[in-house]
């Protein structure tokens, strides 16, 4: 198979992986008192100001890597995050070598399947560098500095852990229920299709029992899809950058006003149905961090980013950005 560079890689990486270790021992030698506690350290979603999206792989089911997949990508020029185990590199070492040559950001999903949130601090630290240490053996250089945990699992303790090994833990609210037996190219095109948003991580495989029977054929239909609707692919250090200058202008903080009795939802993502944050009142205040995308505003509601209808939000242009 010829070389191929998809993928858009960083500047060095390494003051990065020193930086955040610094802060996060200071952190623990030097804590801040409780009233004024430092930020948990996790990546979830991007700037909701321009149209990207990270498409992210977990990899480490234990079946066999799919070249379609792998082709998909490349062919269609989809630039994306690869977050292969440590096991996953000792066992297919070539494999993670294209993955590699292509130009992908590659990051680590840990060296086992160890369950972070039962494990000690130190079997944490252990596992997270012990497949740090696997995956740059076998690609001949630092790896990028993101970590994704095993099975999504993941707390607050977990996450300060890992940042002391240099390395920023990745999250997502979208993900395509593509790790089983079971999963259909529908199931794939529907829950990413469905609920993507600006600035949104996605969640995707491409070692699973069901790959190339559900995330090959699916992926294909997304990109087009998506990029139909202006939706850029971007890699999680692109999308940790904020959106560039021709962003649409985000409006000042809003008093809520007009509201039923039945408040208004904030939500994780821009979806009927999604996570619920808090359910806003008349009197209470928002912040939108971007513009309107598809009815829905992005907010800043009880301390997390969320989502709201943007038609129940005083003096918000329903057009602006759409």
């Amino acid at each position: 198979m010829p070389e191929y560079r998809v993928g858009r890689q960083g500047p060095e990486v390494g003051w990065m992986r020193l930086a955040l270790l610094i802060v996060t021992l200071a952190a623990i030698l030097f804590p801040v008192p409780a009233t004024a506690q430092a930020p948990d350290p996790w990546f979830v979603e991007g700037d909701p100001a321009c149209r990207r999206v990270a498409l992210v792989f977990n990899i480490g089911i234990g079946e066999t890597p799919s070249e379609t997949v792998l082709n998909t990508l490349v062919d269609k020029g989809v630039a994306a995050t690869m977050f292969p185990m440590g096991s996953f590199a000792r066992s297919h070492p070539d494999y993670l070598r294209r993955l590699n040559d292509a130009g992908f950001e590659i990051g680590t999903h840990g060296d086992t399947n160890l369950w972070l949130t039962d494990a000690s601090n130190m079997e944490i630290r252990a596992d997270a560098l012990a497949s740090v240490d696997a995956i740059e053996a076998v690609i001949g250089r630092e790896i990028d500095p993101w970590h994704t945990p095993f099975a999504a699992n993941t707390d607050e303790r977990v996450r300060a852990v890992i940042a002391t090994t240099g390395l920023l833990p990745i999250g997502w609210r979208i993900a395509a229920p593509d790790w089983s037996a079971e999963a259909t190219e529908e199931d794939v095109y529907n829950a990413v299709f469905g609920g993507v948003y600006p600035g949104a991580i996605v969640e995707m495989h491409l070692d699973g029992p069901a790959t190339d029977a559900s995330t090959a054929r699916a992926l294909p239909r997304l990109i087009d899809d998506l990029r139909a609707r202006d939706f850029e692919f971007v890699t999680i250090g692109e999308m940790r950058q904020p959106c560039e200058g021709t962003s649409p202008t985000v409006p000042e903080p809003v008093t809520l006003s007009g509201l039923d009795v039945h408040g208004l939802h904030c939500t994780e993502t821009p979806a009927q149905g999604a996570k619920l944050i808090r359910i806003l009142f008349n009197g209470d205040v928002v912040t939108p961090r971007g513009p309107v995308f598809e009815g829905w505003l992005p907010v800043e509601c009880a301390g997390q980013r969320g989502w709201v209808m943007a038609e129940s939000v005083p003096g918000i242009d329903l057009d602006a950005g759409q």
